[in-house]
């Protein structure tokens, strides 16, 4: 049973990483000619899961503007355990829970900003356009750069930031201008949701 592995759970369980990786199944008889070498088969795993997130990120229409501008699977340095933090994620992936965003999924109920009590509340209104949330956005700013999109690489990158934008000075103040950008989306957040729970008469 060992040698034919035919119906073992440790077969099953091989050959089925190796389908989901697209990695050739090791076996007994030809261990060279059918094994990668750990470098190598780490690439090889690591390019697969990256094809299957962003498949399933595309599938997503709320992932919509997350799946364009996030093509790699790596760690942000804007994130931390702030209450922006969370907010800013639930923007990037499309989910913040504005009045807009509760509609789509069904509930009925009033639309409109609960900051200003204009405009509808919609992810690109929180984040740019009310002026009754504070800080402000500069003139200019998108939707994309706000949510901390289209930047070289996150804060603390390395010398692949300063290729990436023809080297110099200007390297640096793009990947300042990200965490100034996220830090000040992160606070505005913060003030909307705040004046949600004050309007809703949640304390806390």
């Amino acid at each position: 049973m060992l040698y034919t592995g035919a119906t073992s759970r440790w077969n099953r369980r091989t050959r089925a990483l190796a389908t989901k990786y697209e990695v050739p199944l090791p076996t007994l008889n030809d261990l060279k000619g059918t094994s990668l070498g750990p470098k190598a088969l780490r690439e090889r795993v690591c390019a697969a899961e990256t094809r299957m997130w962003e498949q399933r990120a595309r599938s997503k229409p709320a992932l919509r503007t997350y799946s364009v501008h996030k093509t790699t699977i790596s760690r942000e340095g804007f994130y931390d355990n702030s209450r922006g933090s969370s907010l800013l994620f639930e923007a990037r992936s499309g989910t913040l829970r504005t009045a807009v965003w509760w509609a789509k999924c069904g509930r009925e109920g009033e639309v409109r900003c609960s900051a200003c009590g204009e405009e509808e509340e919609s992810l690109e209104h929180v984040v740019l356009e009310c002026k009754a949330i504070q800080p402000h956005q500069p003139s200019g700013t998108t939707l994309e750069r706000a949510l901390g999109f289209g930047f070289s690489k996150p804060p603390g990158g390395g010398p692949q930031a300063s290729e990436a934008n023809g080297g110099g000075d200007d390297a640096a103040v793009d990947i300042e201008s990200q965490a100034e950008t996220t830090e000040r989306t992160k606070r505005r957040l913060e003030n909307w949701f705040a004046v949600g729970k004050k309007r809703c008469g949640v304390v806390g």
